[in-house]
């Protein structure tokens, strides 16, 4: 009857682009007439408080929305982003191979530089086949290119504006809803949780790299153009790749996972130790244990300042590209 009104209040805790929110929604009912409203959680504005960032749960891999580590940030047709995809991993993978030929294995296999790029490559590579591999089981009509509105609902649930929840509320047939413990929400899987993991790692370490490279050993080098070429393959052109996966793509991003670049950077130095121990080899100047000074400023350097501020660096990437997304699609 149109006398009869019917108004229901949901709060509903989701997973968005950004990780956990909560999203208001408000559904009024009158007769035949359906009203929707929704007020977007704080996280897909990027303005979740960032003491959420320091819980311990933040340390783990755990994450609801599968889609994030195979969807482009924005609205780009699926083949450019595939291709992007593509791109790094086979450029990358080209670059260490003409490097690991043109020297000797043995030799470069001790530098913190092709510790890196091998990890890079691979992460690339692993993003790439996740990538393919989701777009082709998807059905076509899920495409961002062939359905744009519907993409934009899939991607961010703060993109979904009221004339689209009132059309996905109407298409929905009646009973369709069930508990929610009969469907539990999509886990990433284990290749994801790597994928994830890589990208922490590399995306850190690259930046390392770079300045190292050029503020350090650049500055002394007297080599030839093929030489310098691949020098620059695998001590800037990672930090452009790294930016540009960053800026590109949906994953997530936690502060607490800086763990994982100054675990790597352990590794690395506990490797050092004993290659010098074994060889008296000293790989780098600033990893000279004959001179103690260097690496008692070098490491704790590193691990308490440089890593923490690149971390927070990428996590303040990945706030931005929300915002900007949110200010584009909306």
């Amino acid at each position: 009857m149109a006398s009869d009104k019917t108004s229901i209040g949901l709060q509903v805790n989701s997973r968005g682009i950004s990780g956990d929110h909560v999203c208001q929604v408000g559904l009024g009912v009158r007769g035949r007439g359906v009203l929707v409203s929704m007020a977007r959680g704080s996280h897909t504005t990027g303005t979740q408080p960032f003491r959420e960032e320091f819980r311990l749960r933040k340390l783990g891999f755990e994450y609801d929305e599968p889609k994030h580590f195979y969807s482009c940030q924005w609205q780009w047709p699926a083949a450019v982003y595939i291709s992007i995809r593509v791109f790094l991993s086979l450029y990358t993978t080209g670059a260490l191979i003409t490097v690991c030929a043109m020297n000797s294995t043995y030799t470069i296999l001790r530098f913190l530089t092709i510790w890196t790029y091998i990890l890079l490559a691979l992460h690339f590579t692993v993003a790439s086949v996740i990538t393919i591999t989701h777009h082709i089981k998807r059905p076509r009509s899920k495409n961002c290119s062939d359905d744009q509105q519907e993409c934009k609902s899939r991607e961010n649930p703060g993109f979904v504006d009221e004339e689209e929840m009132g059309r996905i509320q109407r298409k929905q047939p009646e009973g369709s809803q069930k508990d929610s413990k009969e469907q539990p929400e999509d886990k990433i899987t284990w290749y994801m949780k790597l994928s994830w993991l890589l990208s922490d790692i590399v995306q850190v370490f690259s930046v390392v790299v770079t300045v190292i490279y050029f503020t350090a050993i650049y500055p002394t080098l007297t080599v030839t153009n093929s030489e310098l070429f691949n020098d620059f393959n695998v001590h800037a052109v990672n930090t452009v790749f790294v930016l540009l996966d960053a800026a590109v793509c949906a994953r997530p991003a936690r502060v607490l996972h800086l763990v994982y670049p100054v675990g790597y950077g352990l590794v690395y130095i506990v490797f050092s130790v004993v290659v010098y121990g074994v060889s008296g080899t000293v790989i780098y100047n600033v990893l000279d244990y004959s001179q103690p000074l260097y690496p008692a400023v070098t490491v704790p350097g590193l691990a308490l300042i440089v890593i923490p501020l690149l971390q927070l660096a990428f996590y303040g990437l990945y706030r931005l590209k929300l915002r900007i997304s949110v200010k584009l699609y909306n």
